[in-house]
């Protein structure tokens, strides 16, 4: 599968929803997340059949054809051609304009990939409770009808912890919903200067094993494969209920 970028498209303002600014475990103020519609009765911003509203007035190229590719904050990178990709934002304003600057696309975020909460110096991965919660949410969007024929962007902050964790949800959420192996969901992450780094050992000391996303994504095929992990199946309260100190702080390793 390979990478797209999408260049900008002429401004045109967008609504903010009410969503607000949110914290995540470490304290550390996030993007806003801004869903682009407006506010009010009829969703006229939403594309229907015959609008010109979606109308692709950016152009995608593929990263294979770009010369020494390299990550942009704010470029737009496909996971799913035409249906959904990522961005990461430096701030606030950032997110603002591209919204503005790109009328014809869906941007929508949380605080999901922030929720991991570290021991030392460990940032991730995030737990399996907030895959299936980042997969329902996802799965959402492009189910709502809506939404239909809009291209969905994913954002984030563009931090190495955020990112990192980003990569992880969004590759996991195209190869548990969408088919793709490990390697084929990771492939639009590797590009030149994308501040990703390994997961490691919750110490403060120098970590001994770099535990990549591809990592994870292959271990989290292992268990879809062996039938330890189902998706729609999954047991999402029970599992937080177990996960909280209160009841045990613990969880289930393998049947």
């Amino acid at each position: 599968m390979s990478t797209t970028l999408i260049r900008n498209s002429p401004a045109l303002q967008h609504t903010k929803s009410n969503d607000s600014i949110v914290k995540g475990a470490t304290g550390k103020q996030r993007c806003v997340r801004f869903d682009t519609m407006p506010q009010f009765p009829g969703l006229q911003s939403v594309q229907h059949e015959g609008s010109d509203h979606g109308a692709t007035d950016y152009h995608e190229m593929s990263i294979g054809e770009m010369n020494n590719p390299r990550f942009e904050p704010g470029a737009i990178y496909s996971l799913i051609p035409g249906r959904l990709s990522f961005s990461a934002h430096d701030n606030d304003d950032h997110t603002l304009e591209e919204i503005r600057s790109n009328p014809q696309l869906f941007f929508f975020s949380t605080d999901l990939q922030e929720r991991y909460l570290p021991f030392c110096a460990d940032f991730g991965p995030v737990n399996l409770g907030t895959v299936v919660h980042f997969c329902d949410y996802v799965r959402d969007k492009e189910a709502d009808s809506r939404l239909k024929g809009r291209h969905l962007v994913y954002y984030c902050t563009n931090d190495v912890e955020s990112l990192s964790n980003t990569a992880f949800l969004l590759a996991a959420y195209v190869m548990l919903e969408h088919g793709l192996s490990p390697e084929q969901a990771i492939e639009p992450f590797n590009v030149s200067g994308i501040p990703i780094m390994p997961f490691r050992d919750p110490t403060f000391v120098a970590s001994t094993f770099p535990l990549t996303v591809l990592d994870c994504l292959r271990g989290l095929k292992k268990a879809v494969d062996l039938k330890w992990f189902d998706l729609n199946e999954f047991n999402l309260d029970e599992y937080e209920l177990f996960d909280s100190p209160e009841y045990g702080d613990m969880h289930q390793i393998c049947p």
